[in-house]
């Protein structure tokens, strides 16, 4: 009976490790298009601080400014570049339920037909006296 309580307990605790993450809500996610976005715009604004300063020459900061552009418009910046994809709570739920009955069967399914629960328990105490008068060391066909 015990061991059929430590099982269930371990079933519980698998299924808590697969469920909790799927029961959180999900946070958002910016994708690397806007993050470089961000990045260039960085640049476009230390580009004319640097101008303005006198460190580098209009036609330099004009050049660069246009290699930044250009690096913004291959940009993908789609709505998927802003992370709008995100699960919904019912599609988590679906998701969950699934977890919850698919792997206690399953896990039931493959005990019944690869374990013997009805073999007899054999422990290695009490075998110590067949061990023992066993094969000799070195005689394969015994």
């Amino acid at each position: 009976m015990t061991q059929f309580l430590l099982f269930a307990l371990v079933t519980v605790a698998a299924l808590a490790m697969l469920i909790v993450p799927l029961l959180r809500p999900p946070a958002r996610r910016v994708a690397r298009a806007a993050y470089d976005l961000e990045v260039y715009r960085d640049q476009i604004a230390e580009l004319d601080s640097d101008a303005r300063r006198g460190l580098i020459s209009e036609s330099q900061r004009d050049a660069a400014k246009r290699e930044i552009e250009r690096r913004v418009l291959a940009l993908d910046l789609g709505p998927a570049a802003w992370g709008d994809r995100t699960s919904t709570p019912m599609s988590r739920l679906i998701a969950a339920g699934a977890i919850l009955m698919i792997v206690p069967l399953a896990a039931g399914a493959i005990y019944l037909g690869l374990g013997a629960p009805t073999l007899p328990d054999q422990p290695l105490a009490e075998r110590a006296a067949e061990i023992a008068g066993g094969a000799e060391a070195g005689d394969i066909e015994d």
